[in-house]
């Protein structure tokens, strides 16, 4: 989880948390052909809404995904069109990577791992907002069981909270268990699911 008073002070203006008091469910490294549309199935389906940051080259292998979730009523994002460390990058490749596809619209960036110089982040929120998380439950990492992943997503869930996952792999195949274990949980809380807001107007 970030510290809000570090990351703000490295990375001002970026969100580390979300705007209304609900819940933020968003989802990194898509679109998976097997998981993204069925986590924006279930979601609608109980009048949810997810955010989902893609990479560039996986939209170019299935461009088509992008309308059918964003019918659903979730939001897509930019992931960079490489998944690139930006701490391994000089600043102009990695804004250059940052750019979006004109059918991404949203303006909204997550920076690959969170890592990015404070030169880098400021080149990119002059265009686009930047987006980090508040928790990250681990859904990637294997040497966590399902349970304590589910432990780790309930226990974050409150207003204002933007969770990190993923829709891709063995981590995409977790979430399809997952996600209707954290909307029953939100239902009880009376929490809303809420899709990030476009910045697109930056």
């Amino acid at each position: 989880m970030w510290q809000p008073m570090l990351g703000n002070l490295l990375y001002p203006g970026a969100w580390f948390q979300g705007p209304e008091p609900g819940v933020y469910l968003s989802y990194d490294d898509g679109p998976d052909p097997q998981y993204s549309l069925a986590l924006a199935r279930i979601a609608a389906e109980q009048n949810a809404a997810l955010s989902f940051f893609w990479l560039g080259e996986k939209i170019l292998q299935h461009p088509q995904l992008i309308q059918r979730v964003g019918e659903l009523g979730h939001q897509i994002g930019f992931h960079g069109h490489r998944h690139w460390n930006g701490w391994r990058r000089g600043r102009k490749e990695y804004v250059e990577n940052a750019r979006p596809p004109q059918a991404v619209r949203s303006g909204l960036y997550r920076p690959p791992y969170g890592r990015l110089w404070p030169a880098q982040c400021r080149a990119i929120q002059a265009q686009q907002q930047v987006v980090f998380w508040s928790h990250m439950p681990g859904d990637f990492n294997l040497k966590i069981s399902d349970n304590e992943l589910e432990r780790r997503a309930l226990s974050a869930l409150r207003p204002g909270a933007i969770l990190a996952l993923h829709d891709w792999g063995e981590a995409g195949r977790r979430n399809l268990r997952l996600l209707p274990r954290i909307l029953r949980e939100l239902e009880q809380l009376r929490l809303p699911a809420l899709a990030l807001p476009s910045a697109a107007a930056r």
